[in-house]
Order: C-alpha cells, then sequence, then structure tokens
C-alpha cells in the first residue's frame, strides 16, 4: 500500500492550530495511562480480594525496586524521543532512521542488561527496603518474575517514545488496550483458577508485556514516515549515540531520583507495618489515576518542544508551555477533588478493612491536596528536556525531590513521627522543583528570537 493509499498516524506538530494539537495529542496518552493503571489495579483488587492482605502488601513492597530499574530506562528513552522529535520537526529523514534504529537497539541492550541485574539484586533490594519477613518470600517472588520481562517492557517504552515524538499517540492506545484485557483475563484464570497468587499475577503481566513488544516493533518496521525499523540497520551511529546519552542519562538519572528517594520512603512507609502498607499501595494505586493528566503533559511539553525547536516554531514553543500547564492543572483539580470526596468507597475497592482503608485515607488526604503542583511541575521539567536541558532538569530533579525528601526523613521527620509529616515531603518537593524549573525556562526563553524565522521554501514532514 503506498504511502498516499494508507492512513497517517505520525503528525507534525509544528503546524495547525496548537490548543486542538495538544488536546488530541495528549487524549491518547491518558487513554494509555488509564488502561496501564486500571490493568494494574485490577492486578491488585484480584490479589487483595482472591489471595490474602500478604499478598497484597507483598506486590506493593516491590513496588520500589522495580520503578527504580524501570524509571531509569523510561528516562533514558527520553534522549530518543527528544532527538526523534527534533529530526521530525526538522524534516531530517536520514538522521531520524538512524535515532529510531539507535534507539531500539539501546532498547534491546538496555532490557536485558536490567533483567540480570534485577534477578541478582532483588533479594538484597528487598532487605534494604525492610520488607517484613512475612511478606519476603512473596514479594522475592513477584519480583524475580516481573524482572524476566524487562526486556519487552523496555522494547515497547522506546518504540512508544519514538512513536510519540513523531506526533502518533493513538496506535500505542490500542496495543495496551489488547495486552490490558489479556493481563486482566489471564490474571483471574491463574490467580483463582490455578491459585498461583502472586506469581500468576507476575506471569500474566510479563506475557502482556510481550505482545505489547511485539505490536509496537511491528509498527515501527512498517511506519515509513520515520524510516521504518528494520533488523538489519539496527546499529550504533557514534553521533547518534552521543546525542542520545547528553539528553538520556541525564533524564534518567532524573527518573530514578524521583525513585531513590520514594525507596527512601517507603522504607520508612515499611515501618509503619503490613496493614499502613496495604492501605498505602491501595491509596496509591488511586493516585496514579490522577497523576495521568500531569504524566500526559509532561510528554506533551516534551514532544510539542522539540518539534518546534526544530522547526524553529519559538512562539509555539512559548504557548505550548502555557496550555500544557493550564490543562494539566484544571484537569488534576478536578479529579482530586472528585477522588477525595469518594475516598472511603474507592479504597475499600482494594481491601474492606477499617484499618487499611483509615491508612489509605491519610495518605489522600495529604498527597490529593496539592496534586496539581506536581502537573506544574512535570510540565515544566518536559519543556525543559525538549528544548535539551535535560541536565539542568535533572539537576533541579535531583535537590528538588531526591536531596530535599531524603533531608526531610533524616532531620524532620524523626521529630515529628507520623504518617501524614512523613508524607508532606511529596507536595513540598513538588512545588520547590516548579519554581526553580519555571526560572530556568524563563532565562531560557529570553534567548529566543522574538518572532520566528520565515523558511525561504516550507518543506512537507518526512
Amino acid at each position: 500500500m503506498s504511502l498516499n493509499q494508507r492512513k497517517i498516524y505520525t503528525t507534525d506538530l509544528c503546524n495547525g492550530p496548537l490548543l486542538k494539537q495538544i488536546v488530541f495529542f495528549t487524549l491518547p496518552i491518558m487513554g494509555s495511562l488509564l488502561l496501564q493503571l486500571g490493568f494494574n489495579a485490577a492486578d491488585l483488587v484480584v490479589v487483595g480480594r482472591y489471595a490474602s492482605h500478604q499478598a497484597l502488601a507483598a506486590v506493593g513492597a516491590t513496588s520500589s525496586c522495580t520503578s527504580l530499574l524501570v524509571c531509569f530506562l523510561t528516562g533514558f528513552s527520553a534522549g530518543g524521543s527528544v532527538l526523534v522529535a527534533i529530526l521530525y520537526g526538522a524534516h531530517d529523514k536520514k538522521t531520524l532512521s538512524e535515532a529510531v534504529h539507535t534507539s531500539i537497539l539501546l532498547s534491546i541492550i538496555g532490557g536485558l542488561t536490567m533483567m540480570f541485574i534485577g534477578l541478582a539484586l532483588s533479594r538484597p533490594l528487598l532487605v534494604l527496603l525492610r520488607t517484613p519477613k512475612e511478606i519476603l518470600p512473596l514479594s522475592l517472588t513477584y519480583i524475580r518474575i516481573i524482572f524476566l520481562g524487562m526486556p519487552f517492557n523496555m522494547i515497547f517504552n522506546f518504540g512508544n517514545a519514538i512513536l510519540k515524538a513523531a506526533g502518533d499517540t493513538k496506535r500505542p492506545l490500542y496495543f495496551l488496550a489488547l495486552a490490558g484485557v489479556v493481563n486482566l483475563l489471564l490474571n483471574l484464570y491463574f490467580v483463582i483458577v490455578l491459585h498461583m497468587n502472586v506469581a500468576g499475577v507476575a506471569t500474566a503481566t510479563i506475557i502482556s508485556q510481550a505482545i505489547s513488544a511485539i505490536l509496537i516493533w511491528h509498527t515501527l518496521s512498517h511506519t515509513e514516515e520515520i524510516g521504518g525499523l528494520h533488523v538489519e540497520k539496527l546499529r550504533f551511529k557514534g553521533h547518534i549515540i552521543r546525542k542520545i546519552f547528553s539528553i538520556g542519562i541525564p533524564s534518567a538519572f532524573q527518573s530514578t531520583s524521583f525513585c531513590i528517594a520514594n525507596m527512601v520512603i517507603a522504607a520508612s512507609i515499611n515501618s509503619f507495618g503490613a496493614m499502613a502498607m496495604a492501605g498505602n499501595v491501595a491509596t496509591l494505586s488511586i493516585e496514579y489515576f490522577i497523576s495521568v493528566a500531569s504524566t500526559a503533559f509532561n510528554d506533551s511539553a516534551l514532544n510539542f518542544t522539540g518539534q518546534n525547536l526544530g522547526g524553529k516554531k519559538y512562539s509555539r514553543v512559548r504557548k505550548s508551555l502555557f496550555y500544557n500547564i493550564v490543562l494539566g492543572v484544571s484537569i488534576v483539580l478536578v479529579t482530586s477533588l472528585i477522588f477525595l470526596r469518594f475516598g472511603c468507597e474507592l479504597i475499600s475497592i482494594f481491601n474492606s478493612n477499617p484499618e487499611i482503608i483509615e491508612w489509605g485515607l491519610k495518605r489522600m488526604k495529604v498527597m490529593f491536596t496539592l496534586y496539581f503542583t506536581a502537573s506544574i511541575m512535570n510540565v515544566c521539567t518536559g519543556t525543559l528536556k525538549g528544548s535539551g536541558h535535560a541536565t539542568a532538569s535533572f539537576v533541579i530533579v535531583l535537590f528538588g525531590a531526591c536531596v530535599f525528601r531524603v533531608l526531610w526523613i533524616l532531620f524532620v521527620f524523626p521529630h515529628y513521627r507520623t504518617y501524614e509529616m512523613l508524607l508532606a515531603c511529596f507536595p513540598l518537593s513538588w512545588i520547590l522543583i516548579a519554581i526553580v524549573a519555571g526560572f530556568f525556562i524563563f532565562l531560557t526563553f529570553r534567548h529566543f528570537p522574538k518572532t520566528d524565522p520565515q523558511p525561504a521554501l516550507q518543506k512537507q514532514p518526512v
């Protein structure tokens, strides 16, 4: 089928009505994230309802460990995403193809590396996080199976980042929908019928990840707008590697700085006991639904900034920052208020134990009140990375999240040892990062030309 005869999913983000493009770009991302969260929540519901509260706590105890490695490679994929966005906006098809193939090869090698590291360090990490002895065996079984699926996870994440950079957010949504349905059905079968407990949930997860990875690979292979994906072209290009690393490494460490700080906080949460852990896991699952808009508009800011800088559309970069902040904050505020109103009912979906619900409500009241500031923070850091200032974004997040939260745990929390005081470091860090990142963006935008340069000849999108 020729290029003109088939449906085009990629989008030139440098031209057209900006607000409309942002909305239609982010809606599929939000849909994808909601699907992921919905099926992840279904995992917890299946475990909590058909296994035990120990199994629910065991799954929650592994989240910080798996997030650490996943955050690193997901952050690293931003290097390829920003580069692809800039090259797509600049219509450099040859270099664009090289960037795509280099990124995918990195995802394969990175996924395998993280799999072996995770298998080797899973027990020490769980012990370091003070995982209670009664749930340690279950947690270890779950996390080891999850690490086996790391290559599939990384291929999908890198491929998804490439498609988003080229303006395609719809097809990843379709793939996640299919993989999610498979995951849910397998969860029910493995846990209820085969009585596999946490092993069944983990096995269903990696099977669904394999399906999504295969689908994303097939899609990249048939997306001519980015040069396609061909096995014989999977090789490293020195100039591409340097550019990806210059953005990807700081972005990866930025992502892991959040995870490291959260691991320290998780260890403190674990000290309150299994009931607190279960309540925390249940509320955290609900919290992720609020974070959908924040994450989606982070992706939007990164890719709109990247493509429009590549196309030298500086006015659209400024406007996209404003639109992403307003839209993100509005959606987060509305969802936060709704979830606060029905907090007890939402937590009871995961577990009806009154003590678990009480612990969950404590987290909900602290986090949801100021969650809109996390949306501002994410849009600002996404804009910085999209403009090539990944190192600055990393440094800001490193001190604003990791250092600040660790210092809070070490020096403030011991004097006011309550669950609420422990969690207060989250919104405070979001506000701090948003202020500093916003100031840095102001300095960056001052160097942009006041008017966009007019090209002699307008090129067509690749």
